[in-house]
Parts: structure tokens; C-alpha cells; sequence
């Protein structure tokens, strides 16, 4: 919980001297399961999938595209 919180608050600061960026841009690999939640639940969408993108422990991973426009992160930060 802590970490999402922080995670939320860097959000904030982002959109604040980011006001003029149209969309927010995040990258998530797939192994990375908790990563994917957080950005879920901290309402980004799912734009694309670049499959077997990295390659890391001997094994293949696809990299997710989450992104988020600058009115959906105004709605969630209430900026």
C-alpha cells in the first residue's frame, strides 16, 4: 500500500510539471505481474504488447504498453 501511495504522489508531481504532455507513456514487463496491477488499478490502459521483447533468466518476455491521456490523469489526480 505504501508503495502505491508513493507511486500516486509521483504521479502528481509528474502531471504538475508535465502539464503540457498529452499522453503518459509507461512501459511494464510481463513478468513483472505486481507492476501490471498497480498500473491497472492506477488507471492506465493497455495500448499494445511488443511480444518477446526482453530476454532476461534464460527466457523470453513480452513488454506491455500502458498509457494514460492527460484528461483521464486530470480525472484520477483531480489536478
Amino acid at each position: 500500500m505504501a508503495k502505491t501511495v508513493y507511486l500516486h504522489e509521483e504521479c502528481v508531481t509528474f502531471g504538475r510539471f508535465s502539464a503540457t504532455l498529452k499522453p503518459f507513456p509507461y512501459n511494464v514487463y510481463a513478468f513483472n505481474e505486481r507492476s501490471i496491477r498497480l498500473h491497472e488499478k492506477m488507471g492506465f490502459q493497455k495500448e499494445g504488447q511488443i511480444r518477446r521483447a526482453v530476454y532476461t533468466n534464460g527466457q523470453y518476455y513480452d513488454e506491455i504498453l500502458y498509457g494514460m491521456t492527460k484528461e483521464e490523469f486530470e480525472s484520477i489526480c483531480r489536478l
